[in-house]
């Protein structure tokens, strides 16, 4: 029994026993081995250059997209400070033009305010002016009134008394005349001085 189990094993191991391999095979194996290193060799060569390449575009890429942040960046600081200026000007020109509406707004009133004085000033002279004929005509009726009597009492002839009141006339009309102009000077000049104070307040 003994010896037929070691029979059996011996069988056995010859059977499990891989087949030795010729020279042939060998070779064939070393060219499939070289080929597949070399295709593998091509392979990383392929892969290394395209991730070379697509580092080289990525870095290009980060190239161009830092460029155009700096140009977006420029222009956003050119931006801010375009309408920083111009904001400034706004508001200059916005109390500049304040300043002018309340000077206009002023001398507008001031002009309705003189306009108004004015009208009054020359209605109280025509008013004025108007009493005034009207007691040189009463006190030109009274004296020729009172020169008839006068006259009656002093016997004077009437040549001598037309003289007279032709003198009397003169002398009255030159004085009405003088009162006139000395009442228009005089309406002038506080025009004037009008004129003045409001030219004063409008260069303030």
């Amino acid at each position: 029994e003994r010896e037929k189990e070691q029979a059996l094993e011996k069988e056995k191991a010859k059977k499990e026993k891989k087949p030795v391999k010729t020279l042939s095979e060998l070779e064939e194996i070393e060219q499939k081995k070289a080929l597949m290193e070399s295709m593998n060799a091509k392979k990383k060569s392929l892969l290394s250059q395209a991730l070379h390449k697509k580092r080289n575009q990525t870095q290009q890429e980060a190239i161009r997209l830092k460029k155009i942040e700096m140009e977006l960046a420029h222009i956003d600081q050119s931006l801010t400070a375009d309408v920083t200026l111009l904001r400034n000007k706004i508001e200059e020109a916005n109390r500049e033009f304040t300043a002018a509406r309340t000077r206009f707004d002023l001398a507008e009133k001031e002009y309705v305010q003189a306009k108004l004085d004015l009208h009054k000033r020359q209605e109280l002279k025509e008013k004025l002016t108007d009493h005034l004929m009207l007691i040189i005509q009463e006190t030109e009726v009274r004296k020729a009134k009172k020169l008839e009597e006068l006259m009656e009492k002093m016997a004077i002839t009437e040549e001598e008394a037309m003289k007279a009141a032709e003198d009397q006339a003169r002398f009255e009309t030159e004085t009405r005349i003088k009162l006139q102009l000395q009442q228009e000077q005089a309406a002038q000049e506080k025009e004037k001085e009008k004129e003045k104070e409001k030219a004063k307040e409008l260069e303030r």
